[in-house]
């Protein structure tokens, strides 16, 4: 009934990270349809708390048409498999027995 409206989804936390990976899906043709549906272009996606669910790269490129909104220091919009892998990397560098290794 009103073929101009955009088209906006939306999510919390994982939610989020399914609301911009259906925004990707609808936009682009993947899936099932590898045909993006009519109305693409006028998809949009506000996430709350939006975990990392693509490369930088791609995220880069939906600048446009996908926000992520953060709030202050949340932990889940940063959670990824670098993330803790430094993170581990750190605790294990400070750990005492690492440390007394090293004065050795």
């Amino acid at each position: 009934d009103h073929p101009d409206w955009p088209v906006l989804i939306t999510g919390h936390s994982l939610g989020a990270g399914v609301a911009a990976l259906m925004t990707l899906m609808l936009r682009h043709g993947h899936g099932v349809d590898p045909h993006p549906v009519p109305f693409a272009s006028r998809v949009y996606c506000v996430g709350v708390a939006c975990p990392p669910v693509t490369s930088l790269a791609v995220a880069e490129q939906c600048d446009d048409y996908i926000i992520s909104v953060v709030h202050d220091m949340d932990f889940v919009p940063r959670l990824s498999h670098y993330s803790v892998e430094a993170a581990l990397m750190d605790m294990v560098r400070l750990s005492p027995a690492a440390q007394l290794a090293d004065s050795l």
